[in-house]
């Protein structure tokens, strides 16, 4: 989960860059950065230490996951370098693995916000559509940020885009990785029926310019098969959106 938290703030702080900026106050500047490092607290016998995860905007999950995996085991062997702890531009204290409704993360400065992320939850949340309480997965999270630079009204949007991400993982899907992924995917579905109502999915997935998606019937099957092929040298999906789609189709027919 920490590995999608760090890219969709990477997007959250190309939207909002004042969150992603520091302050000179000697030269009472505000620094604004092109670059996104974001420190990632990590709970260790020898207390909290904060690895510094750097260009976050330009890697996939995947890669976020690996070098994430990798930092935080060195940082529990006290192997960390003090160049490895410096550098960040945000922060991000992910305590949903140790439980908590809520917490109050410190800025660490010079930066001037940090997310600080709880346990998530099942809760019962009101669907007007359905005029009825449904069970909803909420993931609680609190953002602290100094009021010198950043008002409450930019810190609640801010809020709200990064849940909307979260939310929708689709957008994290489409934003290009620095990682060529070239991925083939092939389904099987039992009936056209089945295969019709993925339609909105394949469409909306399709949509990416990089992704191609083509249909083969198959009779010996009878059914249809669908193929999921790069249209180009670089694929430019997230490899766990291609996981979530698998996992929809599986919900609806046969995946193989």
């Amino acid at each position: 989960l920490t590995a999608f938290l760090l890219k969709a703030l990477a997007l959250t702080l190309k939207a909002f860059p004042k969150f992603n900026a520091s302050l000179d106050v000697e030269a009472q500047e505000i620094v604004y950065k092109d670059y996104i490092h974001i420190g990632v607290a990590v709970d260790t016998p020898h207390g909290l230490l904060v690895p510094v995860i750097r260009d976050v905007d330009r890697k996939g999950v995947l890669r976020l996951a690996e070098e994430l995996q990798e930092i935080s085991q060195r940082a529990r062997e006290r192997k960390l370098s003090p160049e490895e702890m410096q550098g960040a531009t945000f922060s991000l204290s992910n305590l949903g693995g140790i439980g908590g409704t809520g917490f109050t993360p410190i800025v660490n400065w010079p930066e001037v916000a940090i997310l600080g992320v709880s346990r998530s939850q099942m809760k019962p949340l009101w669907d007007p559509g359905k005029e009825a309480f449904v069970p909803r997965l909420v993931m609680p999270f609190s953002l602290t940020y100094d009021h010198r630079l950043i008002d409450g009204a930019d810190a609640a949007r801010f809020c709200r885009h990064l849940a909307g991400i979260l939310e929708d993982p689709r957008g994290l899907a489409l934003a290009e990785p620095d990682e060529a992924l070239r991925v083939r995917a092939t389904i099987n579905l039992e009936s056209e029926g089945e295969y019709r109502r993925l339609v909105p999915l394949a469409r909306e997935l399709a949509a990416h310019p990089r992704v191609q998606i083509r249909v083969h019937p198959n009779a010996a099957q009878d059914g249809a098969r669908l193929r999921m092929a790069d249209s180009s040298s670089r694929f430019g999906v997230d490899l766990e959106r291609v996981v979530d789609f698998a996992r929809a189709i599986e919900r609806e027919g046969n995946c193989t």
